[in-house]
């Protein structure tokens, strides 16, 4: 999308120390040095595509040494992860901290990018009582008060304004495309507090995080409510592991982190979304919690009630460089108060194909054929079809599904005829297909987070429409006469009822679910009736009349000669792979 952004890691390389020596005092220098140092560090994990770390050293080098290079970076990696809100914003501090330095080809190729990027995004207003941090979706965005709006996407935001001496504020704000959304915060003073004081010996100055959120640096120290609070302290690559404190009312309470050198970012996601997420006995969020871990083994816990819990153990590893993806899925605990017995529920919907093989359709084919039958590969069908469920909360679902089915079948056979000596050669191409629609019932059985096995039990109808393109020739073992057959290929109608049984083994990733397995069906009636056909030689030579002729020749044999009638099937059982797409609400 933003072509002339993707272009600034190209071109800029590394921020630039043109400036000479001699126009700086040695702290400035210095600050430089460290800037590129940072950058270059940040270059790497763009590189690898790990954005969110190349954002944090971008973002380093900015506040180590403000340029053109590190901007930009920035702000091209808040666009790529999909944060436009912030990415406009630091587009925007380019344009006004820099713009001596950008010609007018440069302002004109970055205005479609911030055009593009307001289209995107509406704006908040907050303001509140006291001054305060302003925190949203857990990320800082800036000191209260402010004299700008907040970016952000459409869409549902959780906003906490934090405060020294005061509970924090909190509210889920809606934000739609293009428009203006307001929030007036209140923020009251805490009648009972305590005192909380975090160190971190082996890395003082590094920033310091209760309950997610940026507070200082440490060693800090400040006024919190009573009652458990998370802890952490990062620098650049070495930080520590989140940890609970008890903060006690009019007590001060001292915390003491160790930090070590941090691995890759973690991710890890939860379903529910309501779903709490753990950290050993450390809450450390719900739905998703993003961060880095140093080296070690670690527990992860996400618990939600009416759900089975789920522990997840985690190695992390220093040496690596991309980020460790967890998605942990729970499964519903039937028996969980949470659930009211009864008919609580949810609807689901699939659509499904398959391959079906039966050695024989058992239709006239097969019955009729007094002079032996030739072996044929057997029945070939296939079936596609669209299924609605009500699943209960115990696994049990009732079904209804409807779809197409065609069943296909060769085969070539002997028939006597009425006539002595004379017998019919057949080849048989038999078709039955139509719609159909079936009623059946369920049981789901969780074999792992994310694996599942499915039953499936039901019955039928299929309206079908069966014909039999029939070819033959009469022999009397001397002379062949090829016939024609009257009726061959005519569509005759029925309704033959059947049974069917699934076993599907399903995958879920959030409400979509992809199953294979194996589906079986027996058809308990016949097929349609294929009758009315008539044989029709063709007209005898004049040598059959000859006084002392031969008149069980096969050509001089009657005009005309009815068939049997026959069904295109009788009782059969069918069965083959199945895939399966399904969407649950």
């Amino acid at each position: 999308m933003l072509a002339c952004c993707s272009a600034l890691v190209f071109l800029c390389g590394v921020p630039s120390l043109s400036m000479a020596a001699s126009e700086a005092v040695p702290s400035i220098a210095a600050r430089k040095q460290q800037a590129k140092a940072l950058f270059k560090t940040g270059i790497v994990f763009f590189q690898n595509r790990d954005l969110e770390r190349a954002f944090d050293f971008f973002m380093q080098s900015r506040k180590a040494f403000p340029s053109i290079q590190n901007t930009s970076n920035a702000a091209l990696c808040l666009e790529k992860l999909g944060r436009y809100g912030e990415a406009l914003e630091l587009f925007e501090v380019l344009l006004v901290e820099y713009r001596d330095r950008f010609t007018e080809a440069e302002r004109e190729s970055i205005g479609p990018v911030l055009a593009a990027l307001r289209g995107r995004i509406g704006s908040l207003i907050v303001a509140a009582n006291v001054a305060g941090l302003l925190v949203i979706d857990g990320r800082p965005r800036g000191k209260l008060p402010r004299t700008s709006p907040v970016r952000l996407l459409p869409g549902a935001h959780q906003l906490r304004v934090v405060a020294d001496g005061y509970a924090t504020f909190e509210k889920t704000v809606t934000i739609q495309q293009a428009k203006d959304a307001r929030v007036d915060a209140v923020l009251e003073a805490l009648t009972s507090v305590g005192q909380l004081r975090v160190e971190d010996p082996g890395n003082e100055g590094a920033t310091v995080y209760v309950d997610g959120v940026a507070v200082g640096r440490s060693p800090w120290q400040g006024t919190l409510g009573p009652g458990p609070h998370r802890v952490r302290t990062e620098r650049r690559d070495r930080g520590s592991a989140p940890r609970k404190a008890i903060v006690v009312q009019g007590q001060h309470s001292l915390v003491t982190l160790r930090s070590s050198k941090l691995g890759p970012v973690v991710d890890v996601r939860s379903h529910p979304k309501t779903a709490q997420i753990r950290l050993a006995d450390v809450m450390v969020g719900k739905e998703r919690w993003r961060g880095r871990l140093p080296k070690g083994r670690y527990s992860i816990v996400v618990t939600e009630p009416g759900y089975h819990p789920v522990t997840r153990v985690l190695d992390v590893d220093t040496a690596r460089n991309r980020p460790l993806e967890i998605d942990v899925r729970l499964m519903v605990d039937p028996d969980h108060p949470r659930w009211p017995k009864g008919l609580a529920g949810h609807v689901e919907i699939d659509t499904f194909g398959g391959y079906l093989f039966a050695p024989s359709l058992r239709g006239g084919d097969s019955q009729n054929c007094e002079g032996g039958c030739t072996p044929h590969p057997g029945m070939d069908g296939t079936i596609a079809g669209l299924r609605v469920s009500y699943r209960f909360s115990g696994g049990t679902s009732v079904q209804f599904a409807g779809g197409y089915l065609a069943l296909t079948q060769g085969a070539e056979r002997v028939m006597a005829t009425g006539q002595a000596g004379i017998e019919y050669r057949l080849r048989d191409e038999i078709l039955s297909q139509g719609p159909f629609f079936e009623l059946g019932v369920g049981q789901k059985a969780a074999l792992s987070e994310s694996l599942s096995l499915a039953a499936r039990l039901g019955v039928g109808v299929m309206v079908a429409g069966g014909s039999n393109t029939l070819s033959a020739y009469a022999t009397d073992g001397i002379e062949a006469v090829t016939v024609d057959i009257e009726g061959a290929g005519t569509v005759k109608r029925a309704a033959p009822v059947f049974l069917s049984n699934e076993w599907i083994v399903e995958w879920s990733s959030a409400r979509w679910t992809l199953g294979l397995g194996v589906r079986s069906q027996l058809f308990v009636t016949s097929g349609p009736e294929l009758a009315g056909r008539r044989v029709f030689f063709p007209p005898p030579p004049a040598s059959c009349w000859e006084a002392g002729a031969l008149l069980s020749r096969v050509g001089c044999a009657p005009s005309k000669e009815p068939l049997p009638d026959e069904t295109a099937h009788e009782m059969f059982f069918a069965f083959g792979p199945q895939l399966a797409l399904g969407y649950t609400f």
